[in-house]
């Protein structure tokens, strides 16, 4: 609008109002954090009253410590956008958080479970299913990373212990025969034939 009467904020009372110099309005004219409503017959750039708001939220930013070049790019998105970015952000942090506890008190558990087994001292039914499932996970980890894939013949072989606690009757005979060597090492007694 060059040449018509343009009745708002000069560069010099933009400053004055902001409280800031006119060389930083011009700085932040030249990044594109503000830009001039019109132009007055005197040439002169004006800005709007909302320059003015503007140039304060500026100043909050920087005080946060955002760089000028920062400042351009959270001035180009909208406020409720921001907001509406850093819930979903803040969501899946949360997650990622649960997650990581599930893993830390896995961990927990199977390291117990494995100074029990190390210490010759008896686990539960639930405990040894727990640590050979988490040992059937290392296995199949491991066939991974050696060959690329695990074939089915793995895996079935894999499914035949836990065929052996498939019912009551077999995981009552299978405590019980583990009692006994249980038994026989704490009285070093020999099992089997010399």
């Amino acid at each position: 609008m060059r040449g018509s009467t343009c009745s708002l904020t000069s560069i010099g009372r933009l400053a004055k109002a902001a409280n800031v110099s006119p060389r930083a309005v011009r700085h932040y004219e030249s990044l594109g954090l503000i830009s001039a409503t019109c132009r007055g017959e005197n040439n002169y750039r004006y800005f709007s009253d909302a320059a003015i708001e503007r140039i304060g939220r500026i100043l909050d930013l920087q005080n946060l410590g955002f760089s000028l070049h920062e400042i351009r790019d959270v001035l180009m998105l909208d406020p409720s956008s921001i907001a509406s970015n850093l819930h979903e952000k803040l969501s899946t942090v949360d997650q990622e958080i649960s997650q990581l506890r599930q893993r830390k008190d896995r961990i927990v558990n199977l390291l117990s479970i494995s100074e029990k087994i190390q210490s010759s001292r008896m686990i539960g039914t639930h405990e040894r299913r727990v640590y050979m499932d988490a040992v059937k996970e290392e296995v199949i980890k491991g066939l991974k990373t050696r060959q690329g894939s695990v074939k089915d013949i793995h895996l079935e072989f894999l499914k035949r212990d836990q065929s052996l606690y498939d019912s009551p009757e077999k995981r009552k005979f299978i405590e019980a025969v583990k009692n006994c060597i249980f038994f026989a090492k704490t009285h070093n007694l020999t099992l089997g034939q010399d």
